[in-house]
């Protein structure tokens, strides 16, 4: 069994055979629930506003084109 120790702050450091197995990283939310006199970790996953096509820079959301839609930048190109 692995333990941990509250610090006089509140903090509790996850060891770090766990943290590699459910893949956290600093910064990682946790939902925090009390069962039973237990306390509950559960990770909280991004939700679709964390997607990366969601960041700034990285373009918009996806749209459906037609074939004519893509190739009209490149209609009357010339590469003289």
């Amino acid at each position: 069994m692995l333990t941990a120790k509250l610090t006089d702050k509140g903090q509790l450091v996850i060891p770090k055979v766990i943290r590699d197995q459910l893949h956290l990283v600093k910064g990682s939310a946790f939902a925090v629930t009390l069962e039973s006199g237990r306390v509950v970790l559960e990770p909280s996953r991004p939700s679709k506003a964390h997607r990366i096509t969601d960041w700034p820079g990285f373009g918009r959301p996806l749209v459906k084109l037609t074939t004519a839609q893509l190739c009209a930048d490149v209609e009357g190109y010339n590469d003289a």
